[in-house]
């Protein structure tokens, strides 16, 4: 959409950005990203590389009225509860939260699933700080050498992210159980288009 190139770029920590804005729309599923173009790789490396995590909930997540209650409930246990709903969990499996950022899927899979084990990566040495403060949470550093099989993966706003999707899934696909599932959330701009 050329349009956007009018439009400032800010980073998902609130950073001005001074490349033009350029945004690419898949019309089969819906997704959108960047276009990966050198000048992108090249920003997503200076963004990253200086990446700041959001003082707003370091360790709490957003709370969302629960659909059965009256109740505010973490986003993640909601999304868990919906999941749970279709494709029940095993109890005592693994699960790897890929993109795991500050943890806060993993601290709410910790509260509904207390028997799963459960573990984390994401870039940057912060997240793994963050990471291991939470009981109970292994942190992965680099998934290419992980030997363990998982029941559930998940990626949570992460997949619009990557410069090269299609090889994350397929190293994502060899960490899986032959019945291992995959969760992925990605924006929805039809819903919520900021």
């Amino acid at each position: 959409y050329p349009s956007f190139a009018n439009f400032q770029a800010i980073t998902s920590d609130r950073r001005c950005w001074k490349t033009p804005l350029s945004i690419a729309w898949c019309d089969n599923c819906g997704l959108i990203q960047r276009p990966r173009t050198k000048q992108w790789i090249t920003d997503c490396e200076k963004i990253y590389d200086t990446y700041e995590l959001s003082d707003s909930g370091k360790l709490t997540e957003q709370g969302i009225l629960g659909e059965q209650s009256n109740e505010f409930m973490s986003r993640s246990e909601i999304i868990l509860n919906r999941f749970e709903e279709s494709y029940p969990l095993k109890k005592d499996g693994k699960l790897l939260d890929f993109g795991c950022g500050q943890g806060h899927l993993l601290r709410s899979c910790k509260k509904l699933f207390p028997d799963m084990s459960l573990y984390g990566t994401d870039s940057g040495v912060e997240k793994k700080e963050k990471i291991e403060l939470i009981e109970g949470v292994e942190y992965r550093p680099n998934i290419l050498h992980d030997d363990n099989q998982y029941d559930v993966i998940t990626l949570f706003h992460v997949l619009e992210h990557l410069s090269q999707p299609d090889l994350t899934l397929s190293t994502i696909k060899q960490l899986m159980t032959s019945e291992g599932l995959l969760l992925i959330q990605v924006p929805n701009p039809s819903r919520n288009p900021f």
